[in-house]
């Protein structure tokens, strides 16, 4: 699923229904918004209101409803805005109500003899820092945590 879960209805029950028809350990990769994504210039892909992902629910809900009823320019007229926003701790928690059972994000997968990480130094010892600090991964999440594997639970 890349850039859809944010536009669904009912995003838990999108991801039950992808977890009821993968075979046993399969896998399902999600890209999606970034609720902590930082930019300085507030731009979020989504919505023309700077910094609309660091907004609070209640307020994002009524941009959401401006949007769908008086300015369909505030969400670049699209029909059916991104009405959720995740960041990498929430998409694990909806993928265990979902039923799935390990996730792993690019820190966990990227492979240190990729060339662009194998060609620094700096970016391999960065890596494994990152890897294996639990604040540090914690801060890289932040910023690069909309992407996500799940693997189903085996039955």
């Amino acid at each position: 699923m890349q850039s859809l879960l944010e536009h669904m209805d009912a995003p838990a029950r999108s991801l039950a229904e992808a977890d009821r028809v993968l075979v046993t350990n399969g896998a399902l990769h999600i890209s999606t918004t970034n609720r902590w994504k930082f930019s300085f210039t507030g731009n979020n892909g989504e919505f023309r209101t700077r910094f609309y992902n660091w907004l609070p629910s209640i307020i994002k809900e009524s941009y959401v409803f401006l949007h769908l009823h008086y300015q369909p320019s505030l969400a670049n007229y699209s029909e059916r805005p991104a009405v959720h926003w995740f960041s990498y701790p929430d998409l694990c928690k909806l993928g265990r109500e979902a039923g799935f059972a390990k996730f792993y994000s690019w820190i966990d997968l990227v492979d240190e003899d990729s060339p662009i990480v194998a060609k620094s130094n700096l970016r391999r010892l960065l890596l494994n820092k990152v890897r294996y600090n639990p604040w540090l991964r914690s801060l890289a999440l932040t910023q690069a945590g909309g992407s996500i594997f799940m693997l189903k639970r085996p039955e």
